[in-house]
């Protein structure tokens, strides 16, 4: 075989321009970085008017998103909602369970809680790195904070 044989013609070579396309389909924003640590999506109670509070609490600090497609008032989480049942005026509660909130970084919350002029407990456990941040919320919603670790 000769070595032209092997060469290709220089319209081979040539590549045509496609004009780009629009994509279409719907855009799919990542999670937020905050789990909720129930089997299900939590409701809590609100009094009527504490909205804008309440959104500087889960969405500025937090990092809920807010989930305007439901009724009332609710956050998204990575894995749950939190739905909040607005009331006129504070009931008496049955309990004072506390809500268990998973974030990435707890030195970050405690960063945000602090220029924000919140004040929280740090409960340290009785196993090594195993610490929490207890708060409540706007609405006097008990809510316990943990870091996510990674399991090796």
């Amino acid at each position: 075989m000769s070595m032209n044989s092997f060469r290709w013609a220089d319209n081979n070579w040539r590549c045509r321009i496609q004009p780009v396309s629009v994509d279409t389909r719907p855009r799919l924003l990542p999670p937020p970085p905050v789990r909720l640590d129930t089997l299900a999506d939590a409701q809590l109670f609100a009094i009527a008017g504490m909205e804008t509070q309440l959104d500087g609490f889960y969405v500025d600090i937090l990092k809920f998103d807010r989930d305007d497609s439901e009724d009332g008032l609710a956050y998204r989480a990575e894995n749950w909602r939190l739905r909040f049942e607005l009331l006129e005026r504070p009931q008496p509660r049955e309990d004072y369970r506390l809500l268990g909130v998973v974030v990435p970084s707890l030195a970050d919350i405690v960063g945000r809680l602090t220029d924000a002029g919140v004040s929280y407990t740090l409960q340290v456990g009785l196993l090594a790195g195993q610490e929490c941040i207890v708060i409540s919320d706007p609405c006097g919603n008990l809510l316990a904070i943990t870091e996510s670790r990674a399991i090796n």
